[in-house]
């Protein structure tokens, strides 16, 4: 069997069509062209023939995987998933998809890592650069992400080191801000309460939390906190007088106004105020 044509292939200039005694044999990648450096009017065996099917069949797993990297950098494990979950037309039956062999998989893997494409320490400090100066995501919740992605403990705390405590705690002051300017609507001991844990809940150590919770403002005057309570105390009246009426009403009333934060002193002003409203159940 003789090479009779090797000729480029207009849609994919990188690859080429390979005929053998003028009918079309395979389709390979400029690299394998070279790898077994192939040219026209060279004689082929039926084992050299299946060495280069082969070959190109790793070909296309490799750059199936480089162009999934093209986009952002990926963990190993990341590209391990990736090639696991992909179907490839098998070399010697064109009709027929099969699952990439894992051997494949850490082969590619391998070539990816040698090559300085795949880099588990410099995806995780990237990762951990982008996700606390975009997402503003704590380090607790980060860490947990790194996990996800398959990095070692060693390589989560170098990654770790990307994010000091002072940005950490830039970065919790401003989440704090931005929490604080959605929710008018609370008591300043509502707000503390809430705050903390929306910190907590996006990552942040309690020591940081505290430190972020000192740096913001979270007071009203007298008069926000009697407009508030006003609206609170309405809102817990329509509730509990279905039930409720005379002192009864007054208690549960009180309990809802302390769980939301308000001073006892205020409550008992607007239960004074309401008296009469209050009352009326009783008759």
């Amino acid at each position: 069997m003789k090479i009779t044509k090797i000729e480029r292939q207009k849609k994919d200039t990188q690859r080429y069509s390979v005929y053998v005694d003028e009918e079309f044999l395979v389709g390979i990648h400029e690299q394998v062209l070279l790898d077994f450096s192939l040219f026209k009017g060279q004689e082929l065996t039926p084992e050299l023939i299946e060495q280069i099917k082969s070959r190109e069949f790793e070909s296309k797993i490799y750059q199936k995987a480089l162009n999934y990297i093209s986009y952002q950098l990926r963990s190993v494990k990341e590209v391990h998933d990736y090639l696991a979950k992909q179907e490839m037309t098998d070399p010697n039956h064109p009709d027929k998809k099969i699952i990439i062999d894992p051997v494949l998989h850490k082969k590619t893997i391998d070539k990816l890592k040698s090559q300085g494409y795949l880099n588990d320490r410099v995806y995780g400090e990237s990762f951990v650069r982008n996700q606390a100066l975009i997402n503003y995501k704590g380090p607790r919740n980060i860490e947990q992400e790194l996990i996800k992605k398959g990095l070692s403990e060693a390589e989560i705390l170098n990654a770790l080191d990307e994010y000091p405590p002072e940005q950490q705690l830039e970065n919790a002051v401003e989440l704090a801000s931005k929490f604080i300017r959605r929710q008018k609507r609370l008591t300043p001991k509502m707000i503390n309460n809430k705050l903390q844990q929306h910190l907590m809940t996006k990552g942040y150590e309690r020591d940081i939390v505290q430190q972020a919770l000192s740096q913001i403002d979270t007071e009203k005057d007298d008069e926000e906190i009697l407009d508030l309570l006003e609206v609170d105390a309405a809102k817990s009246l329509r509730k509990r007088e279905r039930k409720y009426s005379g002192y009864e009403l007054k208690q549960y009333i009180t309990q809802d106004l302390l769980r939301k934060g308000y001073d006892f002193d205020k409550i008992n002003f607007w239960l004074e105020d309401h008296e009469h409203e209050l009352e009326e159940e009783d008759i």
